[in-house]
């Protein structure tokens, strides 16, 4: 690049000959001639952009590239800063409350219209029952209908010229009781075909299994072809699992818990409404918070262990269902007062400049450097005191790569 560069200076000599004048150094006084003032002229006014245009190529082919990086969200509220769990123990996410969704009527399945992990809303459809036999029972009732309907109001009629003809004296009054006793029991048939008629149409609309909640399908018990029953309970080894033939199960998505089986030897160290910290095993970055909400008021004698639950707080995280766990029992603040709370990153996201802990988040596709103070260091996670806030996008990767204002890519 530097010998391109010099080779674009203007000489300092004189100019090359033209064709028919005085080679250099002869005739040094004479007026230059038009043609090579003109050359000389276009030289200068060319180079300067040819130089910057040099100079700007040079610039981009020497600038690096946006860097790759991993990110994650940096969560508030991790627990305390400085004091150990109280107990730890290995558990499982479930779902505040499960929901079998199961058939009004009998039938075979026709159709299937969700799998699992798909998320539904309420009123949405699940699956179809076939409906021929029911539809004809449908087309049925209403045929009664009209046909009661008929028999109501030809008796109505007979009724109204039986009372005048025993004003006139014309008829006995056994006469008039018989066509208001006819009438009552035609307008009664009138009422039972019409009920059957209504129960015939909903057991067709039963034949649309919807969602009564919204949640995530989280099993599939049946599939196209099977036969399915309200009467006929599902069981799985000596416990009923749902009252009919559930098509599927769905997971409330209000709120998740855990669950874990806590040793009787460690029971005491556990309380309601106690604070707990969740690291899914899969996600082992990701660490939540969440509170005890139910202790078992019975113990598994066979496995000497009590169930607790937890609910794990506000999150837009959505965890599989039955994803193992690890749940930390954080102790419990004295005199009433909770402990300051703390940020924890990976070990991987720390770095030093110039003596000095550092991080690096993304700020529009460039990456930042924030100087940390760094506290307590387990299990590869580190405590950050200050100069983490939650909501920043914490960069995972490759720190010791960055620089301030670095061009960055999410992988």
């Amino acid at each position: 690049m530097k010998d391109l560069l010099e080779s674009l200076h203007i000489p300092e000599g004189p100019l090359p000959a033209f064709a028919g004048e005085a080679p250099s150094g002869l005739g040094e006084d004479r007026p230059r001639p038009p043609t090579e003032q003109r050359w000389r002229n276009k030289w200068l006014i060319a180079a300067p952009p040819t130089f910057a245009l040099l100079l700007a190529g040079w610039a981009r082919f020497m600038a690096p590239g946006a860097l790759p990086v991993d990110v994650m969200t940096v969560l508030g509220n991790a627990g305390p800063a400085a004091q150990p769990p109280a107990l730890v123990a290995g558990g499982y996410v479930k779902a505040a409350r499960i929901v079998y969704v199961a058939p009004k009527v009998a039938g075979r399945i026709s159709a299937l219209r969700v799998r699992e992990g798909d998320e539904v809303r309420a009123g949405q459809l699940i699956a179809e029952i076939e409906a021929q036999d029911l539809l004809q029972e449908a087309l049925e009732g209403r045929a009664q209908v009209q046909s009661a309907i008929l028999t109501k109001t030809r008796l109505e009629r007979e009724l109204q010229r039986t009372q005048a003809l025993f004003g006139e004296g014309i008829v006995s009054s056994q006469a008039l009781d018989q066509a208001r006793t006819e009438f009552r029991v035609g307008e009664k048939n009138a009422e039972a075909a019409t009920a059957r008629m209504i129960h015939a149409d909903n057991c067709l609309g039963y034949t649309k299994v919807v969602s009564p909640v919204a949640g995530r399908v989280v099993r599939k018990f049946r599939n196209v072809g099977d036969f399915v029953s309200p009467d006929v309970p599902f069981m799985e080894g000596y416990e009923t699992v749902a009252v009919g033939s559930p098509v599927v199960s769905l997971a409330d998505l209000g709120s998740q818990e855990v669950t874990a089986d806590i040793n009787e030897t460690d029971f005491g160290k556990v309380t309601l409404q106690q604070r707990v910290e969740i690291v899914p095993n899969a996600f082992p970055e990701l660490r939540l918070t969440g509170k005890v909400t139910q202790i078992s008021p019975r113990a598994d004698k066979n496995k000497n262990t009590v169930e607790v639950k937890a609910v794990i707080g506000p999150t837009d995280r959505i965890l599989p269902y039955d994803l193992s766990v690890k749940i930390s029992f954080l102790p419990q603040p004295r005199g009433g007062v909770e402990p300051a709370p703390a940020l924890r990153i990976p070990l991987s996201a720390l770095t030093e400049r110039n003596g000095t802990r550092a991080v690096f988040v993304a700020e529009d596709s460039r990456a930042t450097m924030r100087a940390v103070q760094v506290g307590e260091v387990r299990e590869g996670q580190a405590v950050i005191l200050s100069g983490l806030s939650p909501g920043d996008r914490l960069i995972l990767s490759n720190p010791g790569d960055l620089g301030e204002g670095r061009r960055i890519k999410f992988k």
